[in-house]
């Protein structure tokens, strides 16, 4: 809760309400080239995806493609594996299909991998010896956009000069359909997440990484809407909700107060339902977030912590 008493947004919940506020339309802040891509061979791509009868079996995939991303780059523990929530989705998936769809999230994972730290490379050139990688950074938002919930995360953050934000996407929409309606959304999540690290625009690089499971290829994408002054400063303004700009930084905090509990340390349940409504908590939204089984709102998510399903 704000001081007010007004309930605090996730990320995802200030894009829905920018758009809303926009008349549906988010076209001003459409500012993103692609800039790579790589696909899977045919006969990894001809590897059929489990069917996702219900909302969190969507999530799960890019979970498990997020997860690959790491392994990929050699950024995993055990703490962060998918594959338990996976065997629980999925518990009559027959092994040949489980090792199949697992070598296939693997080998995008790898593509995605590939692509994105060719580019990162590119950023720093061939004398930068060591880039160090920060997968799922967690971005302490104390009295930096106070009506945003308190733990933002950037999926990857590279915070040498210059930085690069990058979001992790998997969506099963058709690229062209999700360039032109969804894209943008990850576009301004990476946007506010540099925002709130304060990094200089100067030496920045936002990009944003999909997966897409219907052609089997991973995108990359750059954008250059942290250089569009007037955007930012509407934006600011937005999330601070007076007259800052990026020349006017708000007071911050030192931290959280003591006994909070962050949302990665629940415990996750589910439960059958009957319904198609449930809650699922996100990576920068602790309080959790409703929704309704709707594959365009699905597929503007990606990774989640917690979820309560329930009748």
């Amino acid at each position: 809760m704000t001081n007010s008493g007004e309930p605090l947004l996730s990320v995802h919940q200030f894009i829905k309400q920018l758009k809303e506020d926009g008349n549906g339309n988010l076209q001003n802040y459409h500012h993103f080239q692609e800039i790579s891509r790589n696909e899977l061979t045919a006969d990894i791509a001809g590897i059929p995806i489990p069917s996702s009868e219900s909302p969190i079996q969507k999530f799960i995939h890019g979970d498990i493609f997020e997860y690959a991303v790491q392994q990929a780059a050699g950024h995993t523990s055990q703490k962060d594996d998918p594959w338990k929530k996976f065997k629980e989705l999925y518990p009559n998936i027959k092994p040949k299909e489980k090792r199949q769809y697992s070598l296939f999230m693997e080998k995008a994972g790898e593509a995605a991998w590939e692509i994105l730290k060719k580019n990162v490379k590119k950023v720093y050139g061939r004398k930068s010896k060591s880039i160090t990688y920060s997968f799922g950074h967690h971005i302490k938002n104390y009295d930096i956009f106070p009506f945003l919930t308190k733990k933002l995360e950037a999926d990857v953050l590279v915070t040498s000069s210059p930085s690069v934000v990058c979001d992790i996407k998997y969506s099963t929409m058709k690229k062209e359909k999700y360039e032109e309606e969804y894209l943008v959304h990850a576009v301004i999540q990476v946007l506010i997440y540099s925002l709130a690290l304060d990094l200089d625009p100067s030496t920045l690089q936002l990009i944003v990484l999909v997966f897409y499971s219907n052609t089997a290829e991973a995108v990359l994408y750059q954008s250059d809407i942290h250089q569009q002054e007037n955007l930012v400063n509407d934006l600011l303004k937005k999330l601070t909700r007076n007259k800052a700009t990026r020349n006017q930084p708000q007071p911050r905090k030192t931290g959280p107060k003591r006994g909070t509990t962050a949302a990665d340390e629940v415990k996750t349940v589910y439960r059958k339902t009957k319904t198609k409504r449930f809650k699922i908590y996100t990576d920068d939204n602790e309080n959790g977030e409703e929704f309704t089984d709707d594959d365009e709102i699905i597929d503007e998510l990606t990774s989640v912590h917690v979820g309560y399903v329930y009748t």
